[in-house]
């Protein structure tokens, strides 16, 4: 994984944390549209870390991947989806 990519954003609407990298594992949690996360790791899967500190990993195809510069202006933007999560606005 490159160090640029140390962060990331849901872009599904219902996200599945697993207890491993394969779909046969059990979900541990779920992260939802627009979440902000950190990427701990990359095996093809990635394991993140969400706001409120639960862990777990994701396929390769729900994570916007993005640089630490972009995480920030990301987090910072302006959001209005007409229906967000609470915590996207803090």
């Amino acid at each position: 994984m490159p160090a640029d990519s140390a962060y990331g954003v849901v872009h599904i609407s219902v996200c599945n944390l697993r207890d491993e990298g394969k779909f046969t594992s059990g979900m541990s949690t779920q992260a939802l549209l627009g979440m902000p996360v950190k990427v701990l790791q990359y095996t093809g899967w990635y394991e993140i870390q969400t706001p409120d500190d639960y862990t777990g990993w994701v396929h390769r195809m729900v994570i916007t991947p993005m640089s630490k510069e972009r995480y920030n202006e990301w987090n910072r933007a302006e959001k209005d989806c007409g229906y967000c999560p609470l915590w996207i606005h803090l």
